[in-house]
């Protein structure tokens, strides 16, 4: 959060100087509001609050250290869970393709793609190669 204040109060200074700015707008998900004179950020949900996260039809959440993609949760009854990934799971290949020739955004278009769609990966799990055939489906939320 430091470093969004920090982000926010220079944008004021080097651009903005002593003039009034609020920028405000809207996500699938949130509705936010900056004030860039008073540095605070407001969400208020927004119309697409119910509907699943991104991740819903892959129930996995992955951090990229460095190059390595590692999976960091799994959730419980998910499309992942089913498929045994586990979290330190690092991600060597998606379909074939070394995982160092896609980027976080590639990598959650192919893991969050239409329900029923087959995406295999070959694992790191513990300097052992683990191939999974996960199988992208619905998440249901109220589990």
């Amino acid at each position: 959060m430091a470093e969004f204040a920090d982000a926010l109060f220079l944008h004021r200074t080097n651009f903005l100087g002593n003039c009034s700015a609020t920028i405000s707008f809207a996500l699938s998900r949130f509705n936010i509001r900056l004030d860039l004179i008073n540095n605070y950020l407001t969400m208020q949900k927004g119309n697409g609050l119910a509907k699943p996260p991104a991740d819903a039809t892959a129930g996995m959440s992955i951090i990229q250290d460095g190059s390595a993609k590692i999976v960091v949760r799994v959730k419980h009854n998910s499309a992942a869970y089913d498929a045994g990934i586990q979290p330190g799971d690092r991600i060597e290949a998606v379909n074939n393709k070394p995982i160092a020739t896609l980027d976080m955004f590639e990598l959650r278009e192919v893991l969050t793609h239409e329900p029923g769609k087959l995406v295999n990966l070959d694992l790191n799990r513990r300097n052992q190669v683990v191939s999974v055939a996960l199988r992208l489906a619905e998440l249901d939320v109220t589990r």
